[in-house]
């Protein structure tokens, strides 16, 4: 008989019977090295399968933001704070929008078009888009809106945006603009969320600020009202958004996002502390540095404001001579008042355009205790000599002025240590403290002031001709210098129409050199957007923030799950 045929390997049987020969030390050997065999096969076919997965976002989860102040008008028209604008821009959403990178993408709109004389720009309404009740955002509904907001009745914010433009609907789909001259930046105005004009047309502009539908608002953004939590007294505590899955991106990863209101900076941070929120802005660099070293993610951004010190010559004559200007901005210590008042949260500028918007070298500048030299000299040269009273005197008359400002902490501290500054130098200065709305209408409107130490918001274009321009020295305007110059008008007339960013910067750039040479300011910081954010959160995209509701400007990207799944699945 022949031998069977055996195959490459061995059989059961063949291997229960060599390892009955085995010895016991032989068995121990032979088990280690089948085990280590069994973990090492484990191991490389992990790596191998982990190098081919990649890890990609799932739906679900939320997300607690806390902020300062409760909502008074979840409205694109009427909204005027921070809370109000963090809503709206979740709630509603535009025909264009803001990326995470604060450039200007087509939201409701599919597409647009711009005349050649750059004053006609049409836009056509995507047919998926649609508001939270299931109703289509059509022409009509943009018609509205921008209507409402050139209501003088209301007072809309929005209104000198819109001021000198007309709107007509071509057809259901179609919307057409027309401007009163080129603007260039006229696509950001288009990011003004739409209100449903089938919910608001029957409510008069008188009874407009009285609705609860400015509470209880719909709109057609990534996220809608899922419920409102009161407390006993009626003030809102708490309002829950839920993801629209009808959202013309497609719906947001995050299920739900709560909203949490507190009354001033100590109960946010209290909240945070005890991981009641998430996310929270509106801190001081004090804060966020306490938070950092609780070991808190903190985010810190540059924002487009310019702080510094704005001069009235109408109301005090010393800041007509330039040397005594220039002999004040060198005696202010900026490096001081970014440490003591921002932490460190901000950068020392030189002028009126945030480095945000221009692009320019940093100088090398002079150490401070030459500054005061310089200063000192400059203010002797012209005839300012120091008295018994340690203040300069000349012709019996002291070199004084007084600082208004707001009763923000931010504001006053830096106020009184430009005071302690210049009082080295001999220069009396006399800080006079009001409510921010009453600094507004009693002393910013009217001019009257000597000189003023505040902030400027410069979002786009418009914004830095309504504070530079010669035709905005007096109420409504906010030239708050009262500066003029026929060269920076023209340069600010033409930044409106120039749309070529090379171009752009090259205007800018004049401007700012020859407002800095002008001196009807001095330019001393920039702060920075601080956020303080649970690390759960993945993708917050803070590339650019203009305004703090800029940080949610990618929100329907942010996501909390994740899954891994091989390369060729993810589709």
């Amino acid at each position: 008989m022949h031998e069977q045929n055996r195959g490459f390997f061995p059989n059961k049987e063949e291997i229960r019977k060599a390892i009955y020969t085995f010895s016991s030390k032989k068995m121990v050997i032979f088990l280690i090295t089948l085990g280590a065999f069994i973990v090492s096969g484990f191991l490389i076919l992990n790596k191998i399968n982990q190098k081919f997965l990649i890890e990609r976002p799932l739906k679900g989860g939320s997300v607690t933001e806390g902020v300062i102040g409760s909502p008074r008008f979840i409205n694109p028209v009427l909204a005027g704070t921070p809370t109000d604008e963090d809503l709206v821009s979740l709630i509603f959403s535009g025909l264009m929008k803001k990326d995470e990178n604060q450039n200007i993408v087509e939201n409701l709109a599919q597409s647009y078009t711009v005349s050649e004389n750059g004053n006609i720009y049409t836009f056509t309404i995507k047919e998926s888009a649609k508001f939270h009740d299931g109703t289509p955002v059509r022409a009509d509904d943009v018609v509205f809106t921008i209507n409402k907001i050139k209501d003088g009745t209301l007072k809309s914010p929005e209104q000198q945006n819109w001021s000198n433009i007309s709107v007509t609907k071509i057809d259901e789909r179609t919307v057409e603009f027309r401007l009163g001259s080129q603007y260039a930046s006229f696509l950001e105005s288009t990011t003004i969320g739409i209100l449903p004009s089938h919910i608001w047309q029957e409510i008069e502009s008188g009874d407009f600020i009285f609705s609860d539908l400015n509470i209880e608002a719909v709109g057609s953004g990534p996220y809608q009202i899922k419920n409102i939590d009161k407390k006993k007294n009626g003030l809102i505590e708490s309002i829950t958004l839920k993801s629209f899955n009808k959202y013309t991106e497609g719906e947001a990863y995050i299920d739900t996002i709560k909203f949490k209101f507190y009354r001033n900076k100590e109960d946010l941070i209290k909240a945070f502390r005890k991981n009641k929120v998430d996310n929270i802005n509106s801190i001081s660099g004090y804060d966020a540095q306490i938070l950092k070293e609780d070991g808190a993610e903190v985010r810190s951004i540059k924002l487009s404001r310019v702080f510094g010190l704005f001069f009235n010559a109408n109301k005090q004559e010393i800041f007509r001579n330039k040397q005594i200007v220039k002999a004040i901005e060198l005696g202010i210590n900026k490096d001081q008042i970014i440490q003591e008042v921002l932490n460190g949260y901000g950068e020392k500028i030189s002028g009126p355009i945030p480095t945000t918007i221009l692009s320019k070298e940093v100088s090398q500048e002079k150490e401070y205790n030459l500054k005061i030299e310089e200063a000192n000299s400059l203010l002797s040269k012209e005839g300012w000599a120091i008295s018994e009273s340690g203040y300069r005197v000349k012709d019996g008359k002291t070199l004084s002025f007084s600082i208004s400002t707001g009763d923000a902490s931010e504001l006053q501290t830096a106020s009184n240590i430009i005071k302690e500054n210049l009082k080295n130098l001999g220069i009396s200065v006399e800080i006079k403290v009001f409510e921010i709305a009453n600094l507004n209408q009693s002393i910013i409107r009217p001019r009257e002031y000597e000189s003023l130490f505040f902030g400027q918001i410069i979002t786009n274009d418009s914004d830095l001709f309504a504070f530079w321009h010669s035709s905005q020295r007096n109420d409504p305007g906010l030239n708050i210098s009262s500066y003029t110059n026929s060269k920076v008008d023209g340069l600010l007339q033409k930044l409106i129409v120039t749309k070529e960013t090379e171009e752009k910067q090259k205007i800018l750039s004049e401007i700012d050199s020859e407002i800095i040479k002008d001196m009807p300011a001095v330019f001393i910081y920039s702060p920075n957007f601080i956020y303080a954010v649970n690390e759960k959160i993945k993708n917050i995209n803070l590339q650019e923030v203009v305004l703090p509701n800029d940080r949610l400007n990618n929100v329907n990207k942010w996501y909390t799950r994740t899954e891994k799944v091989w390369n060729f699945l993810n589709n």
